[in-house]
């Protein structure tokens, strides 16, 4: 299916989607590759990666580099407490 229109495409009859004529897509559900898009939530078919709107972001085998900051938890043995500052112990 292959729209042409200057004032952009709605599906009018349920509201579901719409792309207004700069080519911004508006959905509140579907599927992009392996990805599912749900009205809060966007996640892997296979379970493996999933990121919510209030910024909860899952993810199995992740590759991350930057900066991370936290203000508690653990990685490996590395607890961190609430001052920002780390603590190692056995877990």
């Amino acid at each position: 299916m292959h729209f042409t229109r200057t004032s952009g495409i709605s599906s009018s009859s349920n509201g579901l989607f719409s792309v207004n004529s700069a080519g911004y897509l508006t959905a509140t559900s579907g599927t992009i590759g392996g990805l599912t898009l749900s009205e809060n939530s966007i996640s892997a078919s296979n379970g493996k990666f999933s990121v919510n709107s209030a910024g909860k972001l899952t993810a199995e085998d992740a590759d991350i580099s930057g900066v991370l900051t936290a203000t508690s938890g653990t990685i490996g043995e590395l607890t961190i407490a609430e001052s920002g500052k780390e603590k190692v112990r056995r877990i």
